[in-house]
Order: structure tokens, then sequence, then C-alpha cells
């Protein structure tokens, strides 16, 4: 158990039940993200049961732009500690990506609506605005991913050009 200090100048305990409460959603106990940090015995999958939908803006498949590439290595890593991940997509992809998927088509709200209804946690980079809209209408947590190579690949391009 930790001991805090309080503004008073009092000790306070802070268990680990504390450290890592559960939050209850939709009736079931979901942990949060940050549960494996300083965890045993279910550390080993500590986002086990937590439904993620990652979204990928690029198409993942046998040729794959950097977003897509992320998005997909995400999707994967969430699988190895135990979350429930759908990679969502905007078309079917053309090889097995070893992830479950779902397909949007063109982003809109109603669409991102019902991704985030049926998810804890929505990793997404960032969205047109009624896109996010959409996204932030739902109970489910949004996590905006701010790898955004245009940022990075425009100077350098300009840099090249000399």
């Amino acid at each position: 158990m930790a001991m805090l200090g309080s503004a008073e100048g009092r000790r306070v305990h802070e268990s680990p039940r504390d450290r890592y409460p559960r939050v209850r959603r939709r009736g079931r106990s979901v942990p949060p993200a940050v549960a494996g940090i300083g965890m045993t015995g279910s550390a080993a999958r500590p986002l086990a049961g937590t439904r993620i939908v990652v979204i990928s803006s690029e198409q993942p498949g046998r040729r794959m732009a950097g977003p897509a590439i992320r998005a997909l290595n995400l999707a994967r890593e969430l699988l190895t500690v135990g979350a429930l991940v759908t990679l969502a997509l905007p078309q079917r992809p053309d090889t097995d990506l070893g992830v479950p998927v779902t397909t949007f088509g063109r982003p809109s709200a109603p669409i991102m609506r019902r991704f985030a209804a049926g998810a804890d946690v929505v990793l997404t980079q960032p969205q047109r605005v009624d896109v996010a809209l959409g996204l932030h209408s739902a109970a489910a947590r949004i996590i905006y991913d701010l790898y955004v190579p245009a940022y990075v690949e425009y100077p350098a391009s300009l840099m090249a050009e000399g």
C-alpha cells in the first residue's frame, strides 16, 4: 500500500484497488487501459475483455501507407494483451491481416457512432468534425493517435526541393 500526503498534512493510504479501479459499463466491469501497470496475475492480459475499435483512414493490405501500418500494428499489439479488437477499414483488405476487420466505406457520423456504441474504447487518428461528433456521441472513450505523417513529410519535401 502506498502512502500519500494530503493537503492537510495527514497520511492517506491508497490501496492497489484504488489505484486500478474498474469501470462499470453496460452492466459489466471493464479494466482501464492503465490496469496492467504494476499488477500481478492478470498483468499478462490487462485489457482482457475490453472492446476496442481501431479506425484506419488508410487501407491496410499487401501495400500499405504509414497510417495503415500503424493502425494494423496497434490492433495486433492490443490483441496480445487480451483486448477484443476490431480494425475498422474503408474497404475489405486484399489479404488476411490477422485481426477481425469491419468496413465503413466513406466516414460519416452515423457509422462512427455505431462503432463507438459497440466499443469501450475507440482508437483513431483525428477525424473531420462531423465524424468526430459521431464518435463522441457514444459512451466509448475516444483516443486520438496524433501520428499524422503529412506534418513531417511536407516540410521534409520542401527542404528536399531546396
